[in-house]
């Protein structure tokens, strides 16, 4: 097979959830690297830390793992979002774009109506989105 017909049927793939995993690769990797420097300048400095008193580390140690607690939630609410984005995708991308006889007189009713009825289908974040583009639209 030549180059460019090999390319060529790349454009039909989507890399995206290989993109977001290799994402998360490399940030955990980061992470760790971090976390392992982080624990060899604390290994390096035993005098150091014997004179902060034991009431101050503890409340450093809480507040580390309450950062890691709210960066936990925040990535579950990141994906949360991300779902719920995808389905309003989802949902919307069965309809063409529009072309420029309708951006200048607007979408024929009948496809509004289509329209209309495959939203009337979402639930949760994906409906109180399109409920507030289809207030906005009229």
């Amino acid at each position: 097979m030549r180059l460019p017909k090999i390319i060529s049927q790349f454009r039909h793939f989507d890399f995206r959830p290989g993109a977001n995993l290799l994402g998360l690769i490399l940030q955990g990797g980061a992470w760790l690297v971090g976390f392992m420097a982080l624990l060899f300048a604390v290994s390096s400095m035993p005098v150091f830390l014997h004179r902060i008193p034991p009431e101050i580390q503890a409340a450093c140690a809480l507040l580390a793992l309450l950062a890691a607690a709210l960066l936990v939630r925040m990535l579950l609410e990141r994906r949360r979002a991300m779902v719920a984005y995808e389905e309003l995708l989802q949902a919307l991308g069965r309809f063409a774009p529009a072309g420029r006889e309708e951006r200048i007189y607007g979408v024929p009713q009948q496809r509004m109506d289509e329209v209309l009825e495959v939203c009337a289908n979402l639930t949760g974040m994906p409906r109180q989105w399109w409920l507030a583009l289809d207030e906005s639209m009229e």
